[in-house]
Formats: C-alpha cells, sequence, structure tokens
C-alpha cells in the first residue's frame, strides 16, 4: 500500500507540474488582453480630448464671426450705394477677462481675429410689390460677410438686405 501512495504521489506531482506552465500561459494572455484594452482606452479618452478642444475653438470661431456681423448690423444703416469691397474692416481682439467668449480654459495668449465686410451689392430691376411709388424706385442690396479666427479655426458669416431708394442708371 505504501508504494501505491508513492506513485499516486508522483503522478499528482507531475500533473501540478504541467499545470503551473498552463496557468503561466494563461496569466500572460489575460495580462497581454488587460493591456490592449488599457492601451485602447487610453486613445479613446485622448481622442475624445482632442475633439472637444476642436469643437471649442470652432465655437468660439463662430461666437467671433457672430459678433462681427452684430457689428455690422449696428452700422448697417449708415451704408450707402457707393460702399464696395474694398471697405473691409479688420479688428483683432486679444483674449482677456472683457471679451465674452474668454473663459479660464483658454489660453489668455491666444488671439481671436474678427474681419468684416460690408458693401453694396447692386440694385434690383424694381420696387416691392405694392411700394406706391414704384416707377422710381428700385430695391438695394447689401451684403454683410464676417469671418471669425480661432488658433486655426475659421467661421465665415453672411448675411444680407435691401433697401428701396431712388433708381439709378437704366
Amino acid at each position: 500500500m505504501n508504494l501505491r501512495r508513492t506513485s499516486n504521489h508522483s503522478h499528482h506531482r507531475q500533473f501540478v507540474d504541467r499545470q503551473r506552465g498552463v496557468s503561466l500561459a494563461i496569466s500572460l494572455a489575460l495580462l497581454t488582453m488587460l493591456t490592449a484594452l488599457g492601451v485602447t482606452a487610453l486613445r479613446i479618452t485622448s481622442m475624445d480630448e482632442r475633439m472637444a478642444g476642436n469643437m471649442q475653438q470652432e465655437s468660439i470661431a463662430f461666437q467671433a464671426a457672430e459678433t462681427g456681423l452684430s457689428m455690422l448690423w449696428g452700422g448697417a444703416l449708415s451704408l450707402t450705394t457707393e460702399d464696395s469691397a474694398d471697405d473691409a474692416d479688420t479688428v483683432t481682439y486679444l483674449c482677456d477677462s472683457s471679451v465674452s467668449t474668454c473663459n479660464d480654459s483658454v489660453d489668455k495668449r491666444k488671439k481671436i481675429k474678427v474681419s468684416t465686410n460690408s458693401r453694396y451689392a447692386g440694385q434690383g430691376k424694381s420696387a416691392p410689390t405694392g411700394y406706391s411709388m414704384d416707377s422710381g424706385f428700385a430695391r438695394h442690396y447689401f451684403a454683410l460677410e464676417s469671418h471669425g479666427q480661432h488658433i486655426g479655426k475659421t467661421t465665415d458669416v453672411y448675411a444680407g438686405f435691401h433697401r428701396v431708394g431712388p433708381r439709378f442708371g437704366n
């Protein structure tokens, strides 16, 4: 009986030794999978952060262009038919606490640039329908353009309007 125990014991020992090799391989495989999962999660997080930063920069550029358009609307009543495309204004805003698009997450040294242009776009053929003195009057079209830029992101905003005024030319 003692011999039999010994042979069982040596057989069991060989089985355990083989198991140790398999558990090492399984542990390495699990470690590799967990590492790959961690690297993937890190890449996704990094990509999300870059996308959020780009969206913020685009939003600031859009707000800058809208601000420029608002400035143009403020002076729209002073536009005349002599205003040409050469009358462009460029205003550069530095990011500080007085600019509403700036906040703590924006680098204070970055520039927000707004370029605006207002011009006479042409005369229409006739005054609007129902205008009582339509024979000597015509629609005059004006174009407003604003270009906002922040850290390489740009946005253009366009608007237009017409005014009824004296017809000139044919």
